[in-house]
């Protein structure tokens, strides 16, 4: 059995909605699922620069960035007036997944990276799809992408549901990303 590294990788967006929000910040670190250990020096993060007024917002068919989400994800309008181009952090990102492909940058799909995440099935991978749809690579015939492996998907948010499903770890029983290192008694700081 082969043993893809895992990207996991995380999305900060200017609203809630999967389909239209912005994404502000992406961010992503490999797992040598051989070693189970973070790859040294894997890092990926950059900010993007999102549309501000709301005829670019139309235009493009995306959420105004909402006061909420930046008070929630610590940014301004002020820094991401600066953030790079969204479609040059999709192409870094997409050169930067390639690195990581078991066969080097001209490996195939069954090659690369997994993708992993919390709650990434039912929000960050929307956006990765639409990221591919509006700057490729285009996904196939059945809607798979070629960037990740075809079908490996770890969502630790489904796993810690297994986990926790009968059992209320706090007052709101909320299994967020908050919630999980309160419980386990680790700090929620950064």
């Amino acid at each position: 059995m082969i043993l893809n590294n895992i990207c996991f990788r995380d999305y900060e967006t200017g609203s809630k909605n999967k389909y239209k929000c912005q994404p502000i910040q992406l961010a992503a670190v490999m797992i040598d699922l051989k070693r189970l250990e973070v790859i040294e020096d894997s890092l990926f993060e950059s900010t993007l620069k999102p549309f501000f007024t709301d005829e670019e917002c139309e235009k493009h068919g995306v959420d105004p960035i909402e006061d909420e989400a930046l008070k929630k994800n610590g940014f301004t309008r002020e820094e991401l007036k600066d953030a790079p181009d969204p479609k040059l952090v999709w192409q870094n990102y997409c050169d930067y997944l390639k690195n990581y492909n078991l066969k080097g940058k001209g490996g195939g799909k069954w090659d690369a990276p997994s993708v992993g995440g919390y709650n990434n099935s039912n929000f960050d991978n929307q956006i990765d799809v639409r990221m591919c749809e509006k700057y490729g690579p285009k996904l196939d015939e059945w809607g798979g992408w070629s960037i990740y492996h075809p079908f490996n998907n770890f969502d630790a948010m489904q796993q810690v549901q297994n986990m926790f499903h009968a059992k209320k770890i706090n007052p709101f029983n909320s299994i967020s990303m908050d919630a999980m290192p309160e419980y386990f008694g680790y700090s929620t700081e950064n």
